[in-house]
């Protein structure tokens, strides 16, 4: 695989909402993760101007304290496999918790998390802001039982500056970058089954290995300080993805 063939790019483009040809919002309060925010569709939570897509958290108006976007390419586009990269400014502020991941159609086909899988492209916690997570969510590993397949890292300047974050997904590897440089790999295991390595997906049916990738703004509960309240904004300027 040496993934030269482009067949996915968002250069954001098109101002205003994010395109619905690429992308759809989940809106909605009381997520998974002790989230405080309700996601929204509204345009000063998700928006794109002068090539730049924004995903915003905003002060509530109603009864949710803070308003935010998600948006994902479910049922738009899907992937098995492939180099992934998204350039973007993570947001400053104690509580943001943006994140860059990926979840398997088969979720929808009554595989459960976390035997579907999950691959997290890119996490940052705000309490920590300049360091970068990537990690592997299967049934034996997982955040749940806090043993995660997981590498992190400080890297100055994410909140300033754009940069590379990149993932190339093999069936037997997957490794993570941030501008070309190399950062973790995690391979399958020989004794490895779809309880430790579900990325491969021989298990399943064709087609229910593809993947589809979600972009967001939380806001969790986590001992907030004053400048929690303020606007917190991340900031995406091209995705594309290859084969």
């Amino acid at each position: 695989m040496d993934f030269t063939k482009l067949v996915f790019e968002e250069k954001f483009e098109i101002e205003g909402q994010p395109n619905p040809q690429n992308w759809t919002h989940e809106m909605g309060p009381k997520w998974s993760n002790n989230e405080s925010q309700c996601y929204t569709d509204a345009l000063e939570n998700s928006f794109v101007k002068k090539g730049v897509l924004t995903i915003k958290a905003t002060l509530g108006n109603d009864e949710h304290h803070y308003h935010s976007a998600r948006i994902i390419t479910r049922d738009k586009h899907a992937w098995t496999y492939g180099r992934f990269v998204v350039r973007a400014k993570l947001p400053k502020g104690v509580g943001a918790w943006p994140a860059i991941w990926l979840l398997p159609e088969d979720i929808a086909k009554g595989i459960p998390w976390p035997l579907c899988g999950e691959i997290d492209l890119m996490e940052q916690v705000g309490r920590d802001q300049e360091t970068v997570h990537f990690s592997l969510h299967t049934k034996t590993f997982n955040h749940r039982k806090n043993n995660q397949r997981t590498y992190f890292e400080t890297i100055p300047g994410v909140t300033d500056h754009f940069h590379d974050y990149e993932m190339i997904w093999m069936p037997q590897k997957i490794t993570f970058l941030i501008d070309g440089v190399q950062k973790a790999e995690f391979e399958k295991m020989e004794n490895d089954t779809v309880n430790e390595w579900p990325f491969d997906k021989t298990w399943a049916e064709p087609g229910a290995g593809q993947s589809w990738i979600t972009i967001y703004l939380m806001r969790w509960k986590s001992n907030p300080s004053k400048s929690t309240n303020r606007r917190r904004h991340i900031l995406w300027r091209n995705f594309a993805e290859l084969i």
